[in-house]
C-alpha cells in the first residue's frame, strides 16, 4: 500500500468513526458534532421524535355545466411503490413538496381562521392568495377535466386506528372556474 493510499484510508476511516460518534445523542459525545465546523457529519433519524399520528390526503371534484358537483376523486401524489424505489426514486422530491405544500396550506388556514371569524371550513381570501394554495391549485387544473366547467378540492386528515382509517375534512377549497384553452392543450 503506498502512503497515499494510506492517507486517504485514513481519512475516511476517520470520518466514518466520527460520523457513527456523531449519532449518538449523550452529552459526552456532543463534542464530536461541536468539533464538525464545516457540516461534514451527516444525521441520520431513523426514527421520529415524536410518532406521525396523521397524514393528510387531497380531493378534488369537477363541476359539470349548469355548476354540478361531481363526486369527491383522490389526488393522484405518486405511484405504487417499486422495490427499485429504495434505491432509486427520481419521484419522492415531487411527492414530498406535495406534502410540505398541503401542511404548508392547513397552517395558512388555521392562522386565518384564528384572526377571523368567518365560518369554518371555507377559505378566505389570505389563504387563496397563498403560495401553497395557487400550488395546489395549479396541480389540479393540470389534471384531465373532460366537459368539466369548474373544480374544486379538499384536504383530509387521515387517523390510523388499528386496522382502520378514520378521515375528516379539514380544508375545502373554493370552485375555480376552468380555462377551456388550457384544457385543449
Amino acid at each position: 500500500m503506498s502512503a497515499g493510499d494510506a492517507v486517504v484510508l485514513v481519512v475516511f476511516g476517520t470520518w466514518l468513526s466520527a460520523t457513527l460518534l456523531a449519532q449518538v445523542r449523550r452529552a459526552g459525545f456532543q463534542v464530536v458534532r461541536a468539533a464538525d465546523l464545516f457540516s461534514l457529519l451527516p444525521r441520520y433519524n431513523f426514527f421520529a421524535p415524536e410518532p406521525i399520528m396523521r397524514d393528510y390526503e387531497l380531493e378534488y371534484r369537477d363541476f359539470l355545466p349548469g355548476m354540478r358537483p361531481g363526486p369527491w376523486r383522490p389526488f393522484p401524489v405518486t405511484e405504487s411503490r417499486r422495490w427499485w424505489h429504495m434505491f432509486w426514486n427520481p419521484n419522492r422530491r415531487e411527492k414530498k413538496a406535495f406534502f410540505v405544500a398541503v401542511g404548508q396550506l392547513l397552517a395558512v388556514y388555521l392562522e386565518s381562521a384564528h384572526r377571523t371569524s368567518a365560518p369554518a371550513g371555507r377559505a378566505r381570501a389570505s389563504v387563496l392568495l397563498s403560495t401553497p394554495y395557487i400550488l395546489i391549485l395549479r396541480a389540479v387544473e393540470n389534471r384531465p377535466h373532460p366537459e368539466a366547467v369548474a373544480a374544486q378540492f379538499r384536504c383530509l386528515e387521515v387517523r390510523t386506528r388499528g386496522t382502520y382509517a378514520v378521515r375528516r375534512e379539514v380544508f375545502v377549497s373554493a370552485v375555480h372556474r376552468l380555462d377551456p384553452a388550457e384544457e385543449e392543450s
